[in-house]
């Protein structure tokens, strides 16, 4: 009897949550109009509703600055961001309204790619060989690229201040659409004059297309790492519950997963992009989710980082990070822009060996 009234019980609150939302909060997740920046949200949006959040779907409903304007107006909530990009604005600032967690170790640079053909004609490999051949064969590049490529101030402005070269209005075809296989495509293609675009450096498609990454050889871009931004407010409310949910699935996007998951993409639309970010989720355990896994690598990340070959240990059972191995070499720090971990306890507790292996004492569930 006492098992039917639980069913029941489940039945009731199921079927209410049903007709109020689900009875969870909502957050509403959007990102720049490219694939890259659709995907990593995409991948939010499935976190947050698989953890107790109804994540209202606005992906790629701005452009690149429309979307940091509307999370401080606060029509969306959180979207992922790239580092260069209004960090001292915000993270300076103690009067912002957003908040940064920790970034991704991904780091998508922008890029000038060209056909093979070109690359080896003219032996084109790096940005100095590309700036040689624009000053001396005017006319002869043809570039497609979004708008933002020629607005950005770490984009186009910044290749052509760092290299000393100026493509005209005649050498850039403008396209709306920020979708690199596209721009890719009209390179590899035989009917058209376009022989260069844009791109990521993670993006995934320029092997199947024949194309040649430029290396940025004077090193001009600054570091690129996705991180999720979050609207001031909506952080004050769930801050423990957004880092516990998106910091391991963001710590997992290095360069070559991105990669991976850009050539998935396509041009297949927003549903091939939903279905890659579900297969990748689903495939690498985020639907079972472990704090000890994340507890393990913010430990491996500090040893890296500082360079330790071993560490105090921690024989008693703690989940207070910001002791955790030892108050010197601690996970957690107030001090830190992004600590190791971005919560300072942790809902099981931990020890931990010299060699950094962290035990898991209690789950606290």
């Amino acid at each position: 009897m006492k098992r039917i009234f639980i069913l029941f019980s489940l039945g009731f609150l199921l079927a209410a949550a049903f007709f109020t939302g689900c009875g969870k909060p909502q957050i509403r997740v959007s990102s720049w109009p490219d694939s890259e920046g659709t995907l990593i949200a995409q991948m939010m949006v499935i976190m947050l509703n698989e953890n107790g959040f109804n994540a209202i779907d606005m992906l790629s409903a701005n452009t690149t600055q429309g979307v940091h304007n509307a999370l401080q107006e606060g029509s969306i909530d959180i979207y992922p961001e790239y580092t260069p990009f209004y960090v001292e604005e915000d993270i300076g600032n103690p009067n912002s309204k957003i908040v940064w967690l920790k970034p991704a170790p991904a780091n998508s640079k922008w890029a000038i790619v060209v056909s093979k053909n070109l690359s080896e004609s003219a032996n084109i490999k790096n940005l100095s060989d590309f700036t040689a051949y624009v000053n001396s064969n005017k006319g002869r590049i043809k570039l497609i690229c979004s708008s933002d490529f020629i607005t950005d101030k770490y984009a186009l402005p910044l290749f052509e201040q760092a290299y000393g070269f100026t493509l005209s209005s005649d050498q850039l075809v403008i396209v709306p659409s920020n979708n690199h296989v596209y721009m890719g495509q009209q390179v590899a293609s035989a009917d058209n004059e376009i022989n260069a675009t844009m791109a990521y450096t993670t993006d995934g498609y320029l092997d199947a297309y024949d194309l040649v990454l430029l290396q940025d050889d004077k090193s001009s871009q600054p570091d690129f790492h996705p991180a999720p931004l979050v609207r001031k407010e909506v952080y004050d409310k769930y801050g423990v519950q957004l880092n516990r949910i998106l910091t391991p699935l963001f710590y997992s996007l290095n360069d070559q997963v991105l990669r991976n998951l850009n050539a998935q993409i396509g041009l297949t639309g927003k549903q091939a992009t939903v279905e890659v970010a579900r297969k990748f989720l689903v495939e690498n355990g985020y639907f079972r989710y472990s704090e000890r896994q994340t507890v393990q690598k913010a430990m491996d990340e500090m040893m890296k980082t500082k360079g330790l070959k071993s560490v105090t240990p921690h024989p008693g059972a703690t989940s207070d990070m910001s002791a955790f191995p030892s108050t010197q070499e601690a996970l957690f720090s107030q001090n830190q822009n992004w600590p190791y971990m971005t919560w300072r306890t942790t809902r099981g507790t931990y020890s931990c060996d010299s060699s950094g292996m962290v035990t898991q004492e209690s789950t606290g569930w």
